[in-house]
């Protein structure tokens, strides 16, 4: 549903105020809880993963593309946890592992000039509106939320689903790309490796030596401004197949409304019936409930097989 919502909306020019208008909600709803901006699966999240990966694609794939395919065709070992590797030395796959993540944010951080100038609107709008609220730090965890936990780091895990990859990657990559993607997202999050992942801390000095370009690159793609001299999304939808689409999902959603609401209906007239001589079962959708004989008053000589 909010895949088609967004492709509509964008299809009439209005996706960027939706979207803006989604973030500033999810604000509002989390004000005490700002930790989880974000972090639920929300139709707010949902849309804003669809959106990003529909005006992002391209900077996805110019951005990561070429790394992430390096990675899967590589046979270098990534694995520092010393409890799956032993009897192997760590200092080289540390090594490869700080060298592949200083690459991936290289081309991170170089790539803000083709980043898609629609969602650099978007998350200048967000930090406009925490700045308003004197939230300003929440503007910037709005950024990192959306951009690195919901879609660059995701692509890194799971770049077959990204479309960066044709192939799902084995098993050996799969555990590189997961540990670049711990520490690209560690640095978004501004945060050290600590007693949870002990075997990782060997990055923390990468970390916080990348703090700055970090905190520089996500000024940069909230910057209404700088927006000017970035990509705009040049792509086409078909408006009437998305249309169709919506109407679809939307019918199948208010049916399934339609049918819980006859049924607690029902229910409820059950539960409300006189003389009923024992409890009447819940009833719930495709389980049908035989329902008791109905209580014959004195001469009563009617049918009542049923009610």
């Amino acid at each position: 549903l909010a895949g088609a919502l967004v492709r509509v909306l964008q299809s009439t020019g209005k996706a960027k105020s939706f979207l803006i208008d989604l973030g500033v909600a999810e604000l509002d709803r989390l004000d005490d809880h700002e930790a989880l901006i974000f972090r639920e699966n929300t139709l707010a999240t949902k849309a804003i993963d669809e959106y990003m990966k529909l005006v992002g694609a391209k900077y996805l794939q110019d951005t990561l593309g070429e790394v992430v395919a390096q990675l899967c065709s590589s046979e270098e070992s990534f694995e520092v946890d010393p409890s799956k590797i032993s009897g192997l030395e760590l200092l080289e796959p540390q090594q490869h592992l700080r060298q592949v993540c200083e690459e991936t944010l290289r081309r991170i951080t170089d790539g803000s000039e083709s980043f898609p100038s629609e969602l650099a609107e978007v998350f200048a709008a967000w930090r406009d509106a925490c700045t308003a609220r004197g939230k300003e730090d929440i503007g910037r965890r709005l950024v990192s939320a959306s951009l690195f936990l919901r879609f660059l780091c995701p692509a890194i895990m799971s770049p077959s689903l990204f479309g960066l990859v044709q192939e799902y990657p084995g098993e050996a990559t799969a555990r590189s790309l997961t540990l670049v993607a711990k520490v690209i997202q560690n640095l978004a999050n501004f945060t050290t490796f600590g007693d949870k992942e002990p075997y990782m801390t060997f990055m923390n000095d990468f970390l916080e030596h990348h703090w700055a370009t970090m905190t520089e690159f996500l000024q940069a793609v909230s910057n209404a401004e700088a927006s000017a001299h970035m990509a705009p999304y040049d792509g086409s939808l078909d408006l009437a197949l998305e249309l169709a689409t919506l109407h679809l999902l939307l019918c199948d959603i208010f049916s399934s409304l339609d049918q819980e609401r006859r049924l607690a209906g029902l229910e409820q007239e059950l539960r409300r019936a006189r003389g009923h001589p024992r409890h009447v079962a819940k009833v719930s959708p495709g389980c049908p409930q035989s329902v008791p004989e109905r209580h014959r008053e004195p001469g009563d000589d009617s049918d009542a097989t049923s009610v």
